[in-house]
């Protein structure tokens, strides 16, 4: 475990266009080696990962991954990737980005937070995958709770075959 962390959730994308720090890479690979779980947000829309996925088309590379970068499936697939959910569990493709590197959904509609207005804490609802991931990430840590050895691999696969189905998603999105 790198600093005692189990569970790592990361909400961002990397427009690095296919080239990657390869210390970036021995260093999530040496967290992901220590049994430490990534969870990622797999983005919003399309748009929002236009430039990757153009990058990933032009160069050849990767061409079904939706993100390059240290934190993305090209990179290891121990990744667990994690898109959303309406407020009625079904996949929104105008509101969240779909890719063949999406391994689950969770809800990522309606969610209420907190946020600083005026230096106040109020409640807004806000949308996205990056509620998602640390949904998804809750999960898991309740599962290392049951087991504490559990791996990326094992958990991905555990939270996979239980999840209900979406069936409005793409053929490879099944959860």
């Amino acid at each position: 475990e790198i600093l005692n962390a189990e569970i790592i959730t990361i909400s961002w994308h990397d427009l690095s266009c296919g080239w990657v720090d390869p210390i970036e890479t021995s260093i999530v690979k040496a967290v992901l080696d220590n049994n430490t779980i990534i969870t990622v947000a797999a983005g919003n829309t399309a748009a929002e990962n236009q430039y990757t996925t153009y990058c990933s088309l032009f160069s050849g590379i990767f061409p079904d991954r939706a993100n390059f970068g240290p934190f993305s499936k090209s990179i290891d697939d121990r990744i667990i990737v994690v898109s959303g959910t309406n407020r009625f569990d079904n996949y929104n493709n105008s509101a969240f980005y779909e890719c063949k590197s999406t391994d689950i959904c969770a809800p990522a509609e309606m969610i209420t937070n907190l946020y600083q207005n005026n230096g106040n804490p109020s409640l807004m609802v806000s949308t996205g995958t990056s509620f998602a991931a640390p949904i998804t990430a809750g999960v898991i840590s309740l599962l290392k709770c049951i087991n504490p050895c559990l791996t990326s691999v094992q958990a991905k696969e555990i939270i996979q075959q239980t999840a209900d189905p979406i069936t409005n998603g793409a053929q490879w999105l099944d959860f």
